[in-house]
């Protein structure tokens, strides 16, 4: 079977993390981003080092690559944290393993708005095999590219757009302006226009289509909002414009997932309820989105993800045709009390099981 291992530790953090969300870079081949927020008003977007990428490759089992570069500049190797510092710095190869690692590249810190900096001893370097603690502790940590400013509270949910070219963000918030989504272009790390906004309380999770054309959010509210792409923005402009508000659930909705057809997502909700949605095939909504499936669990739902499922071919009599098999997405709920039922949902069949631990099977009837 497949084995799983931890290869790096990209960041680590004084305050408690409450989002990440990785950037897709589909014209930059090898290279990797993420951005991330906490108890902080501040997005932190980090980039991949070289040593990232050559352990990677050679966990692949392929050759390392010659040091490359990002947006034109010099790649970091690594990068290290200050003492009593949160901000991770840039740490070029010919400096790895002194004292003040990175300081004179003479690149201002290789375009890394965060470094050189004072990190001792950082000797960042690809692992030929599984990294162990000590290597994982202290040298596979990624450098920071940016902060991002513009939030008046602590972050609370992150997403990027699929082709890497947008990132969503909100914060805590009681009133409306603050419960606003930001969207900022990550090729200037600028915000676009106007935040969008259509909840009172803090916006839960952010989710993009797989298609990019549909953004979706959740709240404490309890409503889910659904965004779809402008087809005639102005650069600079949001890029999104507002399709419909839903009071979806009883209590806060916690988490959203989109299905990987484009066309369903479900949400999960506090009350204990799942519910699956599905867009109209053309055009806006011409009335209120409505559910076409609901289930209740024993526990608040705080994580839902769909992915799709392998679909076995079924069996047939001698002579006859194999028959193809049907298309089967499976959605993965995850409870409070820490545990997690798997629900599968086939294109054709209009039938939905569920398993759980309550030692039961269930199947439901759902009407597209």
């Amino acid at each position: 079977g497949q084995r799983w291992c931890e290869i790096a530790r990209p960041q680590i953090h004084g305050h408690d993390f409450r989002c990440t969300a990785i950037i897709p870079c589909p014209h930059e081949p090898g290279n990797f981003r993420y951005a991330s927020g906490s108890e902080e008003k501040m997005i932190r977007v980090l980039e991949a080092p070289q040593a990232f990428v050559d352990t990677l490759a050679l966990a692949k089992t392929q050759s390392p690559q010659p040091f490359g570069t990002s947006q034109g500049y010099e790649r970091a190797l690594g990068a290290a944290v200050g003492a009593l510092g949160l901000s991770n710095k840039a740490v070029f190869a010919e400096h790895a393993g002194q004292p003040n690692a990175g300081i004179g590249s003479g690149l201002e810190g290789g375009n890394y708005a965060e470094g050189p900096d004072l990190a001792p001893n950082a000797a960042p370097g690809a692992a030929a095999g599984p990294p162990l603690e000590e290597h994982l502790a202290s040298n596979t940590l990624w450098p920071e590219i940016i902060k991002l400013y513009g939030h008046g509270s602590d972050l609370f949910a992150l997403s990027a757009h699929p082709d890497g070219t947008l990132l969503a963000s909100t914060c805590k918030a009681q009133i409306v302006p603050q419960a606003a989504i930001w969207l900022w272009d990550t090729s200037t790390w600028q915000p676009l226009g106007k935040p969008l906004e259509a909840h009172g309380l803090t916006v839960t999770q952010l989710a993009f289509s797989p298609d990019g054309q549909h953004l979706l959010s959740a709240s404490r509210d309890r409503t889910f909002a659904l965004w779809a792409r402008c087809t005639n923005a102005q650069p600079g402009d949001a890029q999104y414009d507002l399709l419909g508000k839903v009071k979806a659930h009883a209590r806060i909705i916690w988490t959203i997932s989109w299905a990987p057809d484009g066309r369903h997502f479900a949400t999960g909700s506090r009350d204990g309820t799942v519910k699956v949605w599905q867009l109209p095939t053309t055009g806006p909504p011409s009335k209120p989105l409505q559910t076409i499936s609901s289930f209740g669990k024993a526990a608040s739902v705080t994580a839902l993800a769909f992915t799709p499922a392998p679909a076995a071919a079924t069996a047939t009599g001698a002579g006859s045709p194999a028959a193809q098999p049907q298309p089967a997405t499976c959605l993965a709920v995850g409870l409070e009390d820490g545990s997690i039922s798997l629900c599968s949902m086939r294109e054709n069949q209009p039938l939905l099981a569920s398993c759980g631990d309550d030692h039961t099977v269930r199947i439901f009837s759902v009407h597209l």
